[in-house]
């Protein structure tokens, strides 16, 4: 359990990795991909999302003795990492096409 509690912590940070780096990969860099950017807009709005449904899972959890699993928004996180990969995909497209 505790390996797969390490593996799952990791997947987590490298997912918030991506997220920040898709977000300044398309912000950054003149001119912007209008897709790239609001994929990575949209991703970082998720991942924001996911950061406040799993504290109030934790509060929840903690408030019920610990009844609750605070990897239930873990899709949330899946999702903002999934459009960060397709604002870095836009980003690299448009780089290739100028």
């Amino acid at each position: 359990m505790t390996l797969l509690l390490t593996v799952t912590l990791l997947a987590l940070g490298l997912a918030g990795l991506l997220i920040l780096h898709a977000a300044l990969v398309a912000l950054v860099p003149r001119p912007r991909a209008t897709v790239a950017v609001a994929l990575a807009v949209y991703g970082l709005l998720l991942a924001g999302l996911w950061l406040v449904l799993t504290y109030q899972s934790a509060v929840a959890a903690d408030a019920s003795n610990g009844r609750g699993d605070v990897f239930d928004e873990v899709p949330w996180l899946a999702a903002a990492a999934a459009l960060a990969a397709l604002s870095l995909r836009a980003s690299r497209a448009r780089r290739d096409a100028a």
